[in-house]
């Protein structure tokens, strides 16, 4: 029974200003000013009066009743609360960010250059608060009847946290005409990031080097000063109908905002009681029993801001019969990226934490770590960055005689270690981020899409007006990063010894491969992926399964498009539009499940009965409009006047 429903407000407020003044014969200058507050609320509510709000969630399962009988069917009682973050729920949240810039460009005319001088400051200021929760989970279902909760957790309504920040920009840039053919871009910019802080100090910064709090005052990670990017372009006219162009550049960003403000997370107040705590635990539970829960997240000192070098070449010819033919390459490399970890580790030998009282750590950190040591003991390997390739290829036709159309295809791949901001996974072997080398989510190695449009020759009411026209989309299936769940500690034997290396309760464990058995299953039926490949790693190893090392179903489907238009007096037009989505209703599926369940045994292949749904494709990839859907019909009536 999930009856909540959610009120979300949003009231944008934005103030622009521009003033440009021309100096002279060879000078522009061009000063903007701009206030941007988009203050959002996000309420949880029900439409049923007297609704409690409390969060309940049971484990306990029943047999499924469904068609295919796969799998388990849980029970859920949402209660009235949303995600917050992905360390608590809500009742609701409030967002009030405003930022305020000011930026003035410079632009001289001399000869062939045009140069262009510029510099932007930007202050941001991010207001939130959390809304206080209570959630209680129950084991079983027999313990929800008992009212035995395993565990009942309280969020506090948080203060009204003011994160602040500010960017620093300036840039030169030159456009040099250097001759009829030749055209160059030369610049450089400084791209700076200041360090996020809370106004009033309500923020308690974690450091994993040091396993523990510091000092707000220090600041909540080091600052980055070095963000210059030098960038180069070239568009060269080999003659009337060839044109040549490049480019290189640096681009230097300052991450997702809400991965900067983790320490602020760690102020906030949570309390939890278990049953192990007390063992005549119920609900309602007495607030003396309730102890403070810290639920930290951790930085290193160091924490640079990620950059991208981007580079690419390509050649436009224009054809006969009026088609525009462009060949191209484009590659970029991720520097300095976003990684994600967790601290305060279990010891492989006594299985205690460093500091028993904080639990795991996660935490986000980029670029290198190989100069770190969770709290001063374990050593890290190993840096953020990513590789993209790609080849394109580009033709389109303008109007001519009825026709118009165009496709594109591009082959590409996409590598690295991660994904970039709050893109990133956490890592399976915290201590060595090189084994997070592999494919990334976005890698989609074959793209293509096309369209074509005929008008079809006629005058009159009858015959004068139609259109008819087609498109097609494909591409490669997406990566599949498959995972396992697995306790941080096993027993063998009868004596408990260490699972996971380190511990590591994020859910991105990954399985070993069984060699020679094939990880597909390529019958036609909605089963994608077989079981018996995969096994639980041995205790106190990772799995040797590359990250999203294997893909989902490719994906290609054809819409085809009938118009007709009627005009009458003059300026006034009806528009009547046939869609047919899919049209010969290729059945295209979502993803398969990808998580494997515990209770494997060591080396011991998965059977079907263990796999449960893993490997299932549960559903068709979009069961709304458009791309994904079975095939459908749509009618549309357009007037125009």
């Amino acid at each position: 029974m999930t009856p909540r429903r959610v009120l979300a407000k949003q009231e944008p407020q934005n103030v622009a200003a521009n003033w440009q003044s021309i100096i002279g014969t060879t000078l522009i200058n061009e000063l903007k000013v701009g206030y941007n507050k988009p203050q959002t609320s996000a309420t949880a509510f029900s439409s049923t009066p007297g609704y409690d709000p409390v969060g309940v969630s049971l484990s306990g399962t029943f047999t499924s009743s469904s068609i295919d009988a796969r799998g388990n069917t849980g029970i859920a009682r949402s209660g009235l609360l949303i995600r917050a973050t992905s360390a608590s729920s809500t009742a609701g949240s409030v967002f009030d960010p405003n930022s305020l810039s000011f930026s003035d460009a410079l632009t001289w005319t001399r000869g062939a250059h045009t140069v262009k001088f510029g510099g932007e400051y930007r202050r941001i200021q991010s207001d939130f608060q959390f809304l206080g929760s209570t959630e209680i989970t129950y084991n079983s279902i027999a313990d929800f009847i008992d009212n035995i909760p395993n565990q009942v957790a309280v969020n506090l309504d948080s203060p009204v946290f003011k994160p602040q920040q500010f960017y620093g920009i300036g840039y030169v840039q030159d456009t040099w005409r250097a001759s009829d053919r030749l055209t160059l871009e030369l610049g450089l910019r400084y791209d700076y990031y200041s360090v996020v802080k809370e106004a009033d100090d309500l923020a308690r910064p974690f450091f994993v080097e040091e396993n523990d709090f510091g000092n707000v005052d220090d600041g909540f990670y080091d600052a980055d000063k070095n963000n210059f990017s030098p960038r180069l372009s070239a568009a060269y006219q080999l003659n009337d109908l060839t044109v040549v162009r490049g480019g290189f550049g640096l681009f230097y960003g300052p991450g997702q905002f809400e991965d900067r403000i983790q320490p602020i997370e760690n102020y906030i107040e949570r309390r939890r009681v278990q049953l192990s705590d007390f063992a005549g635990l119920a609900y309602p539970v007495d607030p003396a029993r309730l102890r403070n829960l810290l639920s930290v997240r951790g930085y290193t000192h160091d924490y640079p801001n990620e950059y991208n070098v981007q580079y690419g070449v390509s050649m436009s010819r224009e054809l006969p019969a009026a088609i525009n033919l462009t060949v191209g390459y484009t590659g970029s490399q991720g520097k300095d990226m976003f990684l994600r970890g967790v601290g305060n580790v279990l010891d492989p030998v006594t299985r205690a934490r460093l500091q028993p009282t904080y639990g795991q750590i996660d935490f986000k950190t980029a670029g290198c770590v190989d100069d770190i040591s969770l709290g001063g003991v374990y050593p890290l390997n190993g840096c953020g960055y990513a590789s993209y390739d790609a080849f394109q290829l580009n033709a389109s036709r303008r109007f001519r005689g009825g026709f118009t159309g165009g496709f594109q295809y591009q082959y590409s791949r996409n590598k690295g270690t991660t994904q970039g901001s709050n893109e990133a996974a956490t890592a399976q072997n915290t201590f060595d981020f090189e084994t997070e080398d592999g494919t990334n989510p976005q890698d989609v190695p074959h793209t293509f899409n096309g369209s074509v449009v005929y008008q079809i020759p006629g005058d009159g009411l009858l015959k004068g007006g139609w259109r008819v026209g087609t498109i097609v989309n494909a591409r490669s299936g997406v990566p599949l990063n498959v995972t396992i769940s697995r306790a941080d500690n096993a027993t063998v034997s009868g004596a408990t010894v260490t699972n996971i290396p380190g511990g590591n309760s994020r859910g991105t464990q990954r399985p070993d491969l069984v060699a020679g058995v094939d990880p597909y299953i390529q019958d036609g039926g909605v089963r994608w992926l077989n079981p018996a490949a995969f096994t639980t790693p041995q205790p106190g190893a990772f799995g040797n399964m590359p990250r999203n090392f294997l893909r989902g179903p490719n994906f290609w489907q054809a819409d085809l498009m009938v118009s007709k238009d009627l005009r009458f007096a003059r300026v006034q037009s009806v528009q009547v539009r046939l869609e047919l989505f899919n049209i010969f209703n290729r059945l295209n599926y979502e993803n398969p499940a990808i998580n494997l369940p515990s209770g494997g045994t060591p080396g011991v292949p998965f059977t079907d009965a263990q796999a449960g749904t893993f490997g299932y494709m549960l559903g068709p990839l979009n069961r709304t409009v458009g791309l994904g859907t079975a095939r459908q019909t749509q009618i549309s009536l357009r007037y125009s006047f």
